[in-house]
């Protein structure tokens, strides 16, 4: 297999001050609250109780990357409950 360094599917590099919030969010990303609706959020006490396991602290920058992101899946999810509906 060639080198993919120019390849358009390649995710972009991740910046060294997002390291901790990736690290965080794939340790943590199976957290979701659900209920009859659907998934409706993450489980924020879960995600405190990993990064403090991970010896990440949760600062509001942080907090706020986690968020972007959760909002991103929500919005997928949605869409998928949404194709699986005949939508």
């Amino acid at each position: 297999m060639g080198d993919c360094e120019h390849c358009p599917d390649r995710p972009p590099r991740l910046m060294p001050e997002n390291y901790d919030v990736w690290a965080l969010w794939n340790a943590s990303c199976t957290q979701w609250r659900v209920c009859f609706g659907g998934v409706y959020g993450l489980d924020y006490t879960a995600v405190k109780s990993i990064a403090d396991g991970m010896g990440v602290e949760m600062n509001p920058a942080l907090i706020q990357k986690i968020k972007r992101l959760e909002s991103y899946e929500l919005e997928r999810f949605s869409k998928k409950s949404g194709d699986s509906n005949g939508k």
